[in-house]
């Protein structure tokens, strides 16, 4: 019987999954598109939302401490009043004990030491809060987040989601969309190559192309030359070991030692043009060689 049910619970789950739409590379629309375009050396340094498997450490007390602190509230009325803290729904406090940074969730609160210091309060909706250790970070669709492990100096990528994370460790350095040409990782860089403009409308161009040579026989030879000619795009180049390297289009990594040339565009080309001797208003020959 119990299997029965687990069998049903997996068919369930796959009938889900199929039911999610998919996006134009055959993602799912709940996984993030985003990770999937990164260049591979950087995958092993993602985190999905939930990974780490911390939760917001809002402040807890004992049973028996809370009663005590109930009690002293109530018989430090004055004190208490002038003490409490009124957190809203959809907020969080942020305070100093001493030297523990603490968090505190909705509700009333009183701070009855004097070592217990307000210093913010916050919503739950901002993308970033941080106090101390404690980071909630919240990634937007089409972003990543980026930060250092001070560890070992690896980068972590915070990919879409809701990220809790509990470390001493941790700098959380910006967004990053990986939409400008180059994205500068503090030492490393992610290399942006696009094609270009007429490469995007290259399908339709052979499709226009083919129809012609279909419908009208004598244009086959210079149509057939037509094809084959490639539309305009970009490469880019750098250096890897020092060799030299060709970037296709896409998202490519440059660490250290490697260093990035320059981007290039495969339209440009150079004529060797013949050599010509010309005559100067003084009628002195000059010979000319010129490039273009």
């Amino acid at each position: 019987m119990h299997n029965e049910s687990s069998n049903h619970k997996l068919e369930m789950q796959k009938t889900e999954n199929s039911k999610q739409p998919l996006l134009a590379n055959g993602v799912h629309e709940t996984e993030d598109p985003l990770v999937s375009q990164l260049p591979k050396e950087l995958i092993k340094y993602v985190e999905k939302p939930g990974q780490r498997k911390e939760a917001i450490a809002f402040v807890s007390r004992p049973p028996l401490y809370e009663g005590f602190h109930c009690c002293l509230s109530a018989l430090l009325c004055c004190y208490s009043w002038s003490r409490m803290v009124v957190v809203k729904q959809g907020q969080i406090a942020l305070t100093q004990f001493g030297d523990e940074p603490q968090l505190l969730g909705p509700g009333r609160h009183v701070l009855l030491s004097p070592w217990n210091e307000l210093l913010a309060v916050k919503d739950e909706t901002d993308q970033i809060i941080q106090h101390g250790p404690n980071f909630i970070i919240k990634v937007k669709r089409g972003e990543l987040g980026y930060g250092i492990d001070l560890n070992d100096g690896h980068p972590i990528l915070l990919s879409q989601g809701k990220h809790v994370i509990r470390s001493n460790t941790f700098l959380f350095k910006q967004f990053v969309t990986l939409r400008d040409r180059r994205t500068f990782l503090d030492q490393i860089e992610i290399i942006r190559v696009e094609m270009g403009i007429k490469e995007c409308f290259s399908f339709w161009r052979d499709f226009f192309v083919d129809y012609l040579i279909l419908t009208v026989p004598s244009s086959l030879s210079l149509l057939s030359l037509l094809k084959k000619k490639k539309g305009a795009r970009w490469v880019g180049y750098c250096y890897r070991a020092g060799a030299l390297t060709i970037l296709e289009p896409g998202l490519h990594l440059i660490a250290p030692p490697d260093r990035f040339g320059d981007f290039l565009s495969t339209q440009l080309s150079i004529i060797d043009l013949p050599e010509g001797v010309h005559d100067t208003s003084d009628y002195v020959p000059l010979a000319i060689k010129a490039g273009e």
